[in-house]
């Protein structure tokens, strides 16, 4: 399809490996610098996914076209990622190990990098063990932490270097001007983690002289961590646990994982807990937290000035079965700051203790300045927004519920119980939410699934069954996929209240997983799993404006500025894990333009 009316591709290296429709976005080129760039993942460190535009606004949104579509015919598991913007290049990462560099101005692949190894067949992860064949002790085919996939979701950058990470736990260092690799280093040995029960599928975060990032694995037999490596190097700067350990070296967690809260820190009472029994297996399950889980599925956020990290901790291991893990299960399904000199923690605030329906924050937080105050700002799949003072973690308040809540603290049971919402892939889920620091208003980008659970029948005399199998989800789930939407909410950040609501279609590729960008102009752009890009009013939800890209949008769309125009890009490749149709492309949108030959 020839979107641009002219013949030719620009291609560097392998036709077979990516394409460029179209020569140049803006036909004669000048030479003026990018002054308007999207350098991290959320845009900003602080993660807001906001752009102060000027040009694109309701008054002509519906004008926008695409200027040019990348395609990348790389090997795909689908595309969730977030791409990079900085000097006029597009930097984007994929699955099986890809990360492709693009001009902006003149179209062309400057470079391909793959990390090699045996990805397939492709799968939701898989346990495994390690082989050779990404070279020093790399994992082989299926071998991955057993969710979510091998799909990147952002890249970093710093100092004319892209920084990578892949699922089986490799940092990579990029050049980018030349697409050659300047050092690779691994987050565990073969020795450390034999089953490969630990990786990452985040995008990484320049803190300083650093990158950080955080490993997934959630179902797995593991304590996950984040790290701090120095860019120019890649050493371990240091490590922190999302499971503290019960010798008192976390002040604030002086018993390790070990607490026993009847209450939430915002007042939610939990009457389903047997606080006397999970005191008395304690002392039966001592290494409990050897393995307890606790994923980092998403950036973690930095402020310069408080000189903390924000990260989302996610569910403790096994995930439906408490009875192997008593206890509040400290850090999960908690929103922690961490000391980004000492690697420390400085406040944590635990959202659900002793989770048993999967409802962590997968979401990555936000950092923002609300009446004079800077707070953080995180939505999950509980279905509540939750706003936090980020110097102290102090509650300040939560939404209202976003999504539909019905029979929620259904305990699991060995039968297979009702359906319950929200479901352990409901609320907000992975995908990043937008906050408009003008308006008040966060933007949220939702799921509703019902779950039906059961937990195992037994867990035999030591109370451990499962806990030596890679993937133990300590019982078994359901999903009604027919009977899922989205709802994509607005939310008055100073109340709490929902100041406009929309809802999808049923069915399970209708459900919003994109990830959201908000505009100074009012306007808000989401990915659907149909392969639509939307613009909405930011003021009522109005749909002003839609693309079908022919592929699922579930990656998050960026805005930017190069001489003079501004653009919105994203990424439209679908998901393996939603089922959504698979394609291979990154659109970048702009208003009309008449071509004019380069000189």
């Amino acid at each position: 399809m020839n979107i641009f009316n002219r013949p030719g591709t620009a291609l560097r290296g392998s036709c077979a490996a990516v394409m460029a429709v179209s020569l140049s976005l803006f036909g004669a080129q000048a030479a003026i610098a990018a002054d308007k760039d999207w350098p991290h993942y959320g845009g900003s460190p602080w993660n807001e996914r906001h752009a102060d535009l000027k040009q694109i606004n309701r008054n002509n949104v519906a004008q926008l076209t695409p200027r040019i579509v990348f395609q990348l015919a790389s090997p795909m598991n689908g595309l969730v990622g977030s791409p990079l913007v900085v000097d006029g290049k597009l930097y984007m990462p994929a699955s099986n190990g890809y990360v492709h560099a693009f001009d902006l101005r003149t179209g062309q692949n400057l470079w391909i990098f793959e990390h090699k190894g045996n990805y397939g067949p492709p799968s939701l992860g898989g346990g495994g063990g390690w082989n050779d064949v990404g070279g020093a002790g790399g994992f082989g085919a299926g071998n991955m932490p057993n969710c979510c996939s091998n799909q990147k979701r952002g890249l970093a950058y710093a100092n004319g270097t892209i920084f990578d990470a892949n699922i089986d736990a490799s940092v990579i260092a990029i050049d980018a001007t030349t697409g050659k690799k300047k050092w690779e280093v691994r987050a565990l040995t073969k020795e450390e983690d034999p089953s490969g029960n630990s990786g990452y599928n985040s995008a990484p975060t320049i803190v300083g002289d650093t990158i950080v990032i955080g490993t997934s694995g959630g179902e797995t037999k593991a304590r996950q961590f984040i790290t701090a490596y120095d860019q120019k190097t890649g050493a371990q700067v240091w490590r922190w646990y999302s499971i503290p350990a019960p010798d008192g070296s976390d002040p604030l967690a002086p018993d390790g994982w070990w607490k026993f809260s009847d209450t939430t820190a915002y007042g939610l009472k939990l009457p389903w807990r047997n606080l006397e029994q999970e005191r008395q297996l304690k002392d039966i399950l001592p290494d409990g937290w050897k393995t307890g889980g606790g994923p980092i599925w998403m950036p973690v956020v930095y402020d310069a000035e408080l000189n903390l990290i924000y990260a989302s901790i996610g569910n403790p291991n096994p995930d439906l079965d408490g009875r192997t893990r008593p206890g509040d299960n400290l850090f999960t399904n908690s929103i922690v700051a961490i000391d980004a000199t000492t690697g420390k923690t400085r406040w944590y605030f635990q959202i659900l203790p002793h989770d048993l329906w999967d409802r962590d924050p997968a979401s990555p937080p936000v950092v923002t300045m609300l009446e004079g105050r800077k707070v953080v700002v995180q939505a999950g799949k509980i279905g509540w927004l939750f706003v936090l003072d980020a110097k102290t973690g102090e509650y300040i308040r939560k939404s209202e519920t976003f999504v539909p809540a019905e029979n929620s603290w259904e305990v699991p049971v060995a039968k297979m119980g009702p359906w319950v919402t929200p479901g352990a892939s409901g609320g907000n889920n992975w995908s990043p939410i937008s906050v408009d620091q003008e308006r008040k208003v966060a933007f949220v980008g939702a799921v509703h699934q019902p779950t039906r659970y059961s937990r195992e029948a037994t867990i035999g005399p030591e109370l451990a069954r499962g806990r030596d199998k890679p993937q133990n989800l300590g019982g078994d789930w359901q999903f009604d996929a027919k009977g899922s939407h989205g709802v994509f909410s607005a939310i008055d950040l100073t109340s709490g209240k929902i100041l406009w609501q929309n809802k999808s279609p049923t069915g399970e590729t209708e459900v919003y997983l994109g990830g959201v960008l908000s505009t100074s102009t009012g306007l808000v752009f989401q990915g659907e799993g149909d392969g639509n890009l939307v613009a909405l009013d930011a003021g009522n939800g109005d749909v002003m404006w839609k693309f079908q890209t022919g592929a699922g949008v579930n990656a998050p769309p960026i805005a930017f500025e190069l001489d003079g125009e501004e653009f919105i890009a994203v990424a439209s490749g679908g998901s393996k894990l939603w089922g959504t149709p698979y394609g291979h492309s990154v659109f970048v949108f702009g208003l009309p333009k008449v071509w004019t030959p380069a000189k």
